[in-house]
Order: C-alpha cells, then structure tokens, then sequence
C-alpha cells in the first residue's frame, strides 16, 4: 500500500508548495498503518460473523448483511482500480 501513497504525495509536492515532502510522506505512511490496523480487524469480523445471519436485515438499513458485504468487496475493488490508474498516471 505504501507505494501508491508515496506516489500521491510526490504528485501534491509537484502540485503545491505548501508542506515538505517528508511531511507528506511521513502522512502517508501513517495512513498505511491505520489502514492496515482497519484491514486486520475488518477480516476478523468477516471470520467471526455467522453465515446464518446473511439474509438479516442490517439495523437501520433497508437491506441484507448479504448485500452489504457484496458491497464493500465491490467497493474495494473499485478503489484498487483507482490506485493502478494513479499508478499508471503517475
């Protein structure tokens, strides 16, 4: 995950002059341990919900744990295809 990040902070350092690249870099890589701490415990959760509660309907929404979790694997998809088309640009 490092990588992409570094190559956005090179491409805002590029961009504007308004902070030093080390600060930058330095935000980037905490945004690394923070997703990889979120990462760690959103598998967990994956592992530990029981799959007779698919079909439940997520408090406060209007559709299935099922659904939900289809989305949010759609959801990183597309954000990995926005990081490889950053990578490419850049």
């Amino acid at each position: 995950m490092y990588a992409p990040h570094f190559a956005a902070a090179l491409a805002i350092k590029g961009s504007a002059r308004v902070a030093p690249l080390w600060a930058l870099l330095i935000g980037a890589f905490m945004l690394d341990l923070l997703w990889i701490a979120l990462a760690r415990i959103g598998i967990e959760v994956f592992r530990r919900f029981p799959l007779s509660r698919l079909d439940e309907i997520v408090p406060g929404k209007p559709y299935a744990f099922r659904h939900m979790f289809c989305g949010l694997a759609t959801h990183g998809a597309y954000h990995a295809g926005q990081i490889a088309l950053l990578k490419k640009a850049l």
